[in-house]
Formats: structure tokens, sequence, C-alpha cells
């Protein structure tokens, strides 16, 4: 995997059973965080807060909880 995560690589790559994987969806998330973190330049931990709710949208997408 690469590192950071775009939205569009996130949606690609994030599963249904990943979302279930306690280390593998925070490693999603931090990715996504740094990525959102070096293009907008905004405080950490909004960018946690950014990221998590991506995750979570595309999770609920493929019918995942998180």
């Amino acid at each position: 995997m690469a590192f950071p995560l775009t939205k569009e690589e996130l949606e690609a790559t994030l599963t249904k059973d990943a979302c279930y994987d306690f280390r593998l969806v925070r490693s999603f998330v931090m990715r996504r965080c740094w990525n959102i973190f070096q293009e907008e330049k905004i405080p950490f931990g909004q960018t946690v807060k950014r990221a998590w709710a991506d995750v979570k949208e595309v999770c609920l997408k493929r019918g995942a909880l998180v």
C-alpha cells in the first residue's frame, strides 16, 4: 500500500472485510489523515476527524458499520 491515501484510492481499496479489521481500518484512517494534512494544511485533530468520517462513509457504502 502506498502512503498517503486519497479519497478516490480509499473508495477503491477499502473492502467490507477491511472495515472489520481493527488494525487495517486504523491504517486507512491514518493514511487518509496524512493526505488531508498535506493537501489542506489544517490542524492534525481536524484531519483525524475528517479521515474517520471518510472511512466510515466508505464502510457504510459497503454495508459495514465501523
